[in-house]
């Protein structure tokens, strides 16, 4: 007998119907306003998790979408052989907090060995606040009554809000905040800012006059400044200042 020793390769391409999307690379933590690295990747599987690398799904529309917030870059494209990479696609996202990234495969049901539209959820990630902002941050002063004495005790409740540059509170900083007068009395900020990005002191002064406050710290918010003003007591005696 003749035995027949020649080998030959059989190749499978997957043309199931996909089933399931899967993230094969999550989307990283990153700061408002930054790309965030690594970008997702996401992948179309059938039923046995076969990458579908032929047929309508292979090609299919994939979409993210983003639990809060807005998606700025390319968030949609085309899957090739059944692969949707968004490296380098610049997404990014302005708001803080924490988030997840839904992507969506687009329905391709009207043709052969197309499917329904699918959806995944990337793992969780945090977007967290940027680097403080002149043109965000604030402060503000504010007082019990439309006039507030040069006499040492009253005060101005003094409010600084510390944001980045798409407004989100930066949290758990203690600013300090300085006077023009170098004489008034400050009772700087006893805690850090709270999750409106917002802590409060207070100022009193034993001269009267309009003072000019600013942000001293963070470095670079020194251009924050509000205006407080410090009236007279009413007289209450006289006094020689230059004896007959």
């Amino acid at each position: 007998s003749v035995i027949d020793n020649n080998t030959q390769t059989v190749t499978f391409t997957p043309l199931g119907t996909a089933t399931k999307l899967s993230f094969t690379t999550q989307p990283g933590s990153a700061a408002a306003g930054v790309a965030f690295s690594p970008q997702p990747v996401i992948k179309i599987l059938d039923a046995s998790d076969n990458l579908v690398s032929a047929g309508p799904d292979a090609t299919a529309l994939i979409t993210l979408t983003v639990s809060s917030g807005t998606l700025r870059g390319t968030f949609s494209m085309q899957a090739v052989k059944g692969v949707a990479d968004f490296k380098e696609k610049g997404i990014n996202i302005q708001e803080a907090g924490i988030k997840t990234i839904t992507a969506t495969k687009a329905d391709t049901s009207s043709k052969a060995q197309g499917s329904p539209t699918l959806t995944q959820d990337s793992a969780s990630f945090v977007i967290s606040a940027g680097t403080v902002s002149t043109d965000q941050s604030t402060l503000t002063a504010t007082a019990a009554s439309s006039s507030v004495i040069a006499d040492g005790s009253s005060t101005y409740t003094v409010t600084v809000a510390l944001k980045d540059a798409f407004g989100n509170p930066i949290v758990g900083v203690k600013p300090v905040f300085v006077s023009s007068d170098t004489s008034d009395t400050i009772t700087k900020p006893s805690r850090s800012t709270d999750a409106t990005g917002t802590v409060t002191g207070s100022i009193s002064a034993s001269k009267a006059g309009t003072k000019t406050l600013s942000i001293s710290s963070p470095t670079g918010l020194i251009d924050v400044t509000t205006s407080v003003a410090f009236v007279h007591g009413l007289a209450s005696k006289l006094a020689f200042i230059k004896s007959p």
